[in-house]
């Protein structure tokens, strides 16, 4: 079989250097003014900001590696930022002449169950994940299982989960096993919260499932050099290790890579990703590699959209714009419902609170959309 090459759909680079918090870390310029708080970061407040589990109930499967983790990046207090409702920023404005997409199908149901929290701080992250983040909190499993129920109603084929970082999630195993007994999922991750003995764990959740586990994990560059700058400080060979565990324990996961420089997608670039992964003891690699989004931190660290880089009417190929991944899907949040995984940030592309709400078409008004028509984005594997 030939290794996996598919194109294109992104993230922003941004990135904190390993074992740092951005205990600076400054909200965007429409959430200001907020009050912010120093927390301790030990296992007891993770979970106290998370809730607590009944009484009785196993703790999900890597739950101890996985604070142990925590802790690490948190080290002993991290300056958060209150939790903020991502309606306070003020909304796109009306753009005349902006072309709608329909909901086709709603094949594909997204979860940000990690929030916008992450243990990283990529400098090209589109939704300006970090350690500090809070526009978005966790997903709980009490909160993703009605839309697992409403999803399964309503006809969705698979399941995605991304962050911030999901495996930060004091419940993410258990998610999973409730996810994977209704259909066939993949998580998204920059893979540092993953260890041998997490990876054998989720190896068996799979074998547990008739439906198939995938992950996706982030490297940016063929080596430390050109990874780090985006990643953080040490990152590269910590991402390698998970990749290698992942594929220890028998899940071979997809190496998703982001255009951060322009010769990382060309042919020659896929395949010195390819042949870094067979060098390291990976026969068949799988790669996915996807553009940048010009929003969120990548719009700090290159640029944001030109003016001219917007959807109208008269761009509609012929049938419309069913092409896009939002004619067959949607994102679940703390806040409700999405467009997709790209917008979460823009208060214009929250569509209600459950699945029925966001049935509707959408406005391309966003100039991230324009990345999705003009480079044949899909976020999915």
């Amino acid at each position: 079989m030939d290794p996996l090459v598919h194109g294109p759909c992104g993230k922003r680079p941004g990135s904190v250097p390993a074992g740092r918090c951005l205990a600076g870390d400054s909200p965007p310029p429409w959430a200001r003014g907020n009050k912010r708080r120093v927390l301790s970061a030990g296992p007891t407040r993770l979970r106290e900001r998370h809730g607590s589990r009944q009484a009785g109930a196993a703790a999900p499967r890597g739950l101890d590696t996985l604070l142990t983790h925590a802790v690490a990046f948190a080290a002993a207090s991290v300056v958060m930022n209150e939790p903020l409702h991502i309606l306070q920023r003020p909304a796109l404005p009306a753009v005349p002449g902006a072309p709608s997409v329909r909901l086709a199908s709603l094949d594909v149901l997204w979860f940000q169950v990690g929030g916008t929290l992450c243990n990283l701080a990529c400098r090209h992250c589109f939704v300006s994940c970090s350690p500090t983040n809070h526009t978005h909190e966790m997903l709980t499993l009490a909160q993703v299982r009605p839309y697992l129920e409403e999803g399964a109603r309503l006809g969705v084929k698979e399941y995605y989960f991304t962050g911030g970082e999901p495996f930060l999630n004091p419940e993410m195993e258990a998610i999973l096993a409730a996810t994977l007994a209704v259909g066939p999922v993949t998580v998204l991750t920059n893979g540092l919260l993953l260890d041998a003995r997490r990876c054998r764990g989720l190896r068996e959740l799979s074998d547990q499932s008739s439906y198939s586990l995938d992950l996706r994990v982030s490297l940016d560059g063929w080596d430390a050099a050109s990874n780090d700058p985006i990643r953080g400080d040490g990152t590269f060979e910590r991402i390698l290790a998970a990749i290698l565990a992942l594929h220890h324990a028998g899940l071979d996961p997809v190496v998703t890579v982001t255009e951060v420089r322009s010769d990382l997608g060309s042919d020659a670039g896929k395949e010195r990703f390819l042949d870094l992964l067979r060098s390291r003891g990976i026969a068949k690699p799988r790669l996915k590699v996807l553009p940048v989004f010009r929003i969120g931190a990548e719009a700090e660290r290159a640029g944001a959209y030109e003016s001219w880089q917007r959807l109208r009417g008269s761009d509609a190929p012929e049938g419309g714009f069913d092409h896009l991944q939002c004619s067959a899907c949607r994102m679940v949040t703390d806040q409700g419902v999405w467009v997709c995984p790209i917008l979460v940030n823009e208060p214009s592309a929250r569509m209600g609170e459950t699945l029925a709400d966001a049935l509707g078409p959408f406005e391309l008004r966003h100039q991230a959309c324009w990345t999705c028509h003009e480079f044949g984005v899909s976020c999915r594997t």
